[in-house]
């Protein structure tokens, strides 16, 4: 199976083994619609990133990381909340959902390239998709020269006070990542990125940084600045 431009969209096995076995064997192409390639043999389901690279999508895991951020943005802006305590309780969004919302989020591809590329300076880890998300909202509303300013200061601590929100939050990333229960701080730090980018947009000093109590739990998954300006509207109902 064949599109209409000579890409092969199945029986990539099948013409290895003829290429390995070194035997002809007669076969007859069947040309389809190459959007068929992102459905067809579902049985083991295709990953994001592996549909994005048949596509010619460069850095294709940073880039399904960054549409799944998106995804997470669009929900919060449409239904006000992250799930319940910051995990997230909708369905599974299918394929060609994603696919979608990276067609109308397409500074995603060069905004994801562009931050993994900096995480060779980052003395801390950071969640490269959901960081690559937060700098689409902020060129939307005419930030992103400030959020990359912020995620520099994150990543290398040079020349900040200590209640610089971006000196703030570097400090409690140091802090949880040399914790043994990292895994459950995930959310958390997600959380923690909106409030210090929030609150270095607008020029506010911080010297400490919470988010809930342990009493009460988490508050409301935090909305970064330019959300609705930057939301498309695309949110699929559960």
């Amino acid at each position: 199976l064949q599109d209409n431009s000579g890409n092969l969209l199945d029986g990539f096995h099948r013409c290895h083994a003829v290429i390995a076995s070194g035997v002809t064997i007669p076969y007859i192409p069947v040309e389809g619609d190459g959007s068929m390639f992102d459905v067809i043999d579902q049985g083991r389901q295709r990953t994001l990133p592996q549909v994005l690279a048949t596509k010619g999508v460069d850095h294709p895991v940073s880039v399904a990381a960054a549409i799944t951020a998106a995804s997470t943005f669009e929900r919060l802006n449409a239904v006000g909340t992250y799930g319940h305590g910051g995990s997230y309780k909708g369905r599974n969004r299918t394929m060609q959902e994603k696919l979608q919302l990276f067609d109308l989020h397409p500074d995603l591809q060069p905004i994801s390239i562009e931050i993994g590329n900096r995480r060779s300076g980052a003395s801390v880890r950071y969640p490269g998709g959901w960081v690559s998300a937060l700098q689409s909202i902020a060129n939307e509303i005419a930030l992103g020269e400030n959020f990359a300013t912020f995620v520099d200061g994150v990543f290398t601590g040079v020349g900040l006070d200590a209640n610089n929100p971006a000196y703030v939050l570097r400090r409690r990333l140091l802090k949880l990542q040399s914790g043994s229960n990292r895994a459950s701080q995930t959310v958390v730090e997600k959380g923690f990125w909106v409030i210090t980018w929030n609150n270095y947009a607008i020029g506010r000093e911080m010297s400490h940084l919470t988010w809930g109590t342990p009493s009460t739990g988490p508050k409301a998954f935090p909305k970064p600045l330019g959300l609705e300006e930057w939301s498309t509207g695309w949110y699929p109902s559960d």
